[in-house]
């Protein structure tokens, strides 16, 4: 009789009951054509993340900072979770990955004016090449990179390094497609736009995904309710939609 008066309280109590959350707090930053706040729906990486949670009854709330403040809001459970990274051990110790909500390309960046043909990372050993702080390359790029094999000039502003381009400060860019050519055509006056193209060998093939932090109450859930939404997203023909969208 004791364990089914026990059993029973535990059954009936509120807390065993608790509503799951319909409400995330993420943070986001400026990273066009796939995030950025001046963009329809925060730009298409913000719209399926967006709909992949209401499919699942789960509003989105965003909060634009500058990435590394995104980061460290998000780490320290301020917010629940921080959007869109790529996978390194690091962030794994402070954060839950969703399944990936987009693959890209990156590729180097040169003048029309040069020839660059590369096979190996030595290969790229003569060139200034411009990345970005904070940015996870591939392994074999931060490898090289670490020993000395190539020359890596980072910069906060990744538009930045395209402007340092075309004064031929430094020889290369390190940047994912799409984004490069963002970057490039809000950012340079008409006339350099034309200036720049990209190699066609591929530096890697990177995946980005939601990150949840370990420090939010729901965080298993969250991922859970994302990849679920995210599916169904797929599965319709919106995803395409929203990334095929002009």
């Amino acid at each position: 009789m004791l364990r089914f008066f026990l059993l029973s309280i535990l059954f009936f109590s509120p807390t065993s009951w608790a509503k799951p959350p319909d409400v995330i707090k993420l943070t986001n930053g400026e990273w066009p054509p796939y995030l950025s706040k001046s963009l329809p729906g925060g730009g298409p990486s913000s719209l399926v993340i967006v709909e992949s949670f209401r499919l699942q009854g789960i509003e989105v709330v965003w909060g634009w900072y500058p990435w590394a403040r995104s980061y460290i809001l998000a780490q320290e459970g301020k917010y629940d979770g921080t959007v869109i990274w790529s996978v390194n051990e690091e962030r794994k110790q402070s954060f839950l990955y969703t399944v990936p909500v987009l693959e890209e390309k990156r590729v180097l960046f040169h003048l029309t004016s040069r020839n660059i043909e590369w096979t190996t990372m030595q290969d790229l050993s003569q060139y200034e090449i411009g990345a970005t702080v904070g940015y996870h390359y591939s392994k074999e790029f931060q490898d090289a990179e670490a020993q000395g094999i190539i020359k890596v000039r980072r910069i906060a502003e990744e538009s930045n390094n395209f402007k340092k381009l075309i004064a031929k400060r430094i020889d290369l860019v390190i940047a994912t497609y799409k984004v490069g050519y963002a970057l490039i055509n809000s950012e340079l006056p008409e006339n350099e736009v034309s200036m720049i193209t990209h190699n066609d060998k591929y530096i890697d093939v990177q995946q980005w995904s939601v990150l949840i932090s370990k420090n939010s109450k729901h965080s298993k859930y969250f991922v859970e309710q994302f990849n679920i939404g995210f599916s169904k997203l797929v599965e319709s023909g919106r995803y395409n939609e929203i990334m095929n969208e002009k």
